[in-house]
């Protein structure tokens, strides 16, 4: 708790460490341990009751009780990063804390209650929840939430680990003016080889050269925290330079349709202010964020299910799009973007957790760690293993068995965490798994934000966290950090560094 309440804060290499007062401290530490023997015995209690004991209750109140429980923790580690000078919006137990409350409790409220919502133009959007027994099976699996809760808790939560001191610190000599030229450079290298070179390169090297592509992602992060820390002409050109990388990314979202190409460089550029002013742009998102989901959301769908209708050229989808657009009522775009993102971001974890552990261990049996087997098996080179199974491919067959997709169909869907780790290991798989998510999340805070350059290393976390929107499990996770957190420090360092 120590580590936790000596905060560090600043611009650069040498941040600026701010000490709380020494009744904070106590009163801090004494509720800290309070919490912590409350969620142990919690624990322990949701580890030996059946699992299903939680069906026995009205399912509105074990609903209602989750998702207030799980706000209530969102809450305390909130409240506790801030009273310890910490960026909340940063610190591992509280960001990780707020994210699951609106993936598995916000999430837990929209299945629950989505067939009750006023769908009139898109009324079969209302039984979304209802097949395969996700709504009626939501109560018994809540057990299965609240004790991931707990895991992700003492995992996140805590001092520094061990294992943290023996990373090595991206704390290197930076050239400013160097590192300035070199990004703005670099950016359209990345922007070509993420949106032009893919359909061109080999499958046995294609994802690590894109890795090269991708860092443009932590580029826009940096170049956000500059604009909001800089003043005056010197953040001019970081503006000039967020246009441009936003525009290309528009672009891309205009040939694949997809949403996020239009939608993620913006969360970026939030997450970039988060970092320079530690703290959440409120006032301009509570402006912003409906518009965007009821006005925004919608006509990117229409722009995206173009192509169902057969329409291929970026003209005639254009075109289609603003049919649409200006034909449909304000119900439409309600329904649209409550379903694009309440239903799809939230509702569509916590659904899937009771079709999944409904059907584990009967009808079929536990996977006793095959699915993360499959998962590691992904850290070996394609050039080396050619044949490499497509992980997609492989870890869509568990959605298939369940029934929430058809094998070998157009989409795909990779099951969350909480799911894998039950229908691996059952009920102490998903406390200790859960521990193991909330740890890395914690070695990579207090490796990449508290003993790297404030700047780059930040910046390289809040957008590995950033590229989770599903929640996949921590096996997943790993295998991805292996790539990510090896090529861009290292591309940064070649970028940044001072010459001797």
């Amino acid at each position: 708790m120590k580590d936790l309440l000596n905060s560090t804060v600043g611009t650069d290499s040498y941040p600026v460490t701010l000490v709380p007062p020494r009744g904070h401290v106590e009163g801090l530490v004494s509720l800290a341990r309070f919490v912590q023997w409350g969620m142990l015995t919690f624990a322990a209690v949701l580890l030996l009751i059946p699992f299903g004991t939680f069906a026995e209750f009205p399912p509105s109140l074990v609903i209602w009780v989750t998702a207030t429980l799980l706000f209530l923790l969102t809450f305390y580690c909130f409240t506790v990063a801030r009273l310890s000078e910490e960026n909340p919006w940063l610190t591992p137990a509280s960001l990780l804390t707020s994210f699951y409350f609106f993936k598995y409790g916000w999430g837990a409220l929209v299945v629950y209650h989505w067939d009750l919502l006023p769908w009139e133009v898109f009324p079969g959007i209302g039984d979304t929840f209802l097949y395969l027994g996700a709504k009626d099976f939501l109560p018994t699996s809540c057990q299965l939430i609240l004790l991931a809760a707990c895991g992700l808790y003492f995992g996140a939560a805590g001092a520094m680990p061990v294992i943290t001191p023996r990373l090595p610190v991206l704390n290197w000599r930076i050239d400013p003016a160097k590192f300035e030229l070199n990004l703005t450079l670099y950016v359209p290298l990345a922007l070509a080889l993420y949106i032009l070179a893919r359909p061109f390169l080999p499958l046995v090297i294609r994802d690590t050269v894109l890795l090269f592509g991708w860092a443009v992602w932590v580029i826009i992060v940096i170049g956000s925290y500059r604009v909001f820390t800089f003043q005056g002409r010197a953040k001019v050109k970081w503006v000039v330079l967020l246009v441009f990388t936003v525009l290309f990314h528009m672009v891309l979202g205009l040939h694949t349709g997809m949403r996020g190409n239009f939608l993620y460089p913006g969360l970026l550029i939030v997450l970039g202010y988060v970092i320079a002013k530690r703290r959440m742009p409120l006032k301009v998102l509570a402006i912003v964020l409906p518009a965007i989901i009821f006005m925004v959301v919608p006509i990117l769908t229409f722009y995206k299910s173009a192509s169902v209708y057969g329409v291929q050229s970026v003209p005639d989808k254009l075109a289609l799009t603003v049919e649409q657009t200006v034909s449909a009522d304000a119900q439409t775009f309600f329904e649209i973007g409550l379903d694009s993102v309440f239903g799809r971001l939230a509702g569509s974890t916590a659904g899937a957790l009771p079709v999944f552990s409904q059907n584990f261990p009967d009808p079929y049996p536990f996977e006793r760690g095959r699915s993360f087997v499959l998962e590691l098996q992904q850290l070996i080179p394609r050039i080396l293993w050619p044949d490499k199974p497509n992980i997609n491919v492989e870890l869509n067959r568990y959605t298939a068995s369940v029934g929430l997709l058809t094998e070998g169909g157009p989409t795909s869907q990779t099951f969350d965490a909480v799911s894998e780790y039950y229908l691996n290991f059952g009920l102490v798989g998903v406390f200790i798994f859960s521990f193991l998510h909330g740890y890395l999340y914690r070695v990579l805070y207090y490796w990449l934000v508290k003993r790297s350059h404030y700047e780059i290393g930040a910046s390289i976390y809040i957008v590995f966290f950033s590229l989770n929107p599903d929640f996949v499990g921590v096996v997943l996770m790993l295998v991805s950090a292996t790539r990510q957190l090896l090529v861009w420090p290292l591309m940064l360092w070649l970028l940044s560094r001072q010459s001797v």
